[in-house]
């Protein structure tokens, strides 16, 4: 009985973590044509193919694992975990045995990271994570950081009470994931913030 019960709150957490990556995702791509109208998104095709999202998707997953989920993570049911949050997410047979391999073979993850894209979508998921919780140490050097904090500042309220740690999480989400996303999948060419002297 006790292991059923555990069994269901994991497979009930991972659905949890595959719909914040996937809100992620549709907040990204709002305003394209995978997101016309509140309510109407389809997922971009091989979105999941893609060596940035694949090491956001991948890093974000083993951030909560490595904060929220140790329990998990140091357990057998560790690899049953991460399979029901990528099915969660919707990703294909081929997807789910590429991001296993990227997990565990380190000559694989070195050959797909071959021009950086992989390492940049680990650390901008280390980044939005961080926002998201405040949880930045005093040594964090990223160079984005200090943007965020100054669009945040001047990014005006939409519902009366944001607080000034909810601008900051959405404007790192603009610097990094939702701008990766609406470049290289909604066809924007140029970045909401990239030109910062006209914030």
């Amino acid at each position: 009985m006790f292991f059923n019960t555990r069994k269901k709150k994991e497979k009930e957490k991972a659905k949890e973590l595959a719909d914040a990556i996937l809100n992620t995702f549709k907040t990204g791509l709002f305003n394209t044509k995978y997101h016309k109208t509140v309510g109407q998104f389809t997922l971009p095709p091989n979105i999941f193919k893609d060596i940035y999202i694949s090491g956001f998707v991948e890093h974000f997953i083993s951030l909560n694992l490595n904060y929220f989920y140790k329990e998990i993570k140091t357990s057998s049911s560790n690899a049953d975990f991460l399979f029901d949050v990528y099915r969660n997410l919707g990703l294909s047979k081929d997807e789910i045995e590429l991001y296993s391999h990227l997990l565990t073979n380190e000559k694989i993850r070195k050959d797909w990271d071959a021009d950086g894209r992989y390492t940049l979508g680990k650390e901008h998921a280390r980044l939005c994570f961080c926002c998201m919780f405040n949880i930045f140490t005093i040594e964090e050097n990223s160079e984005l950081l200090p943007k965020a904090k100054e669009i945040a500042k001047k990014m005006p309220n939409i519902i009366g009470n944001e607080t000034f740690e909810v601008k900051l999480i959405t404007a790192m989400c603009e610097l990094t994931i939702y701008d990766y996303l609406q470049k290289h999948f909604g066809g924007v060419l140029i970045g909401k913030h990239d030109n910062l002297t006209e914030i």
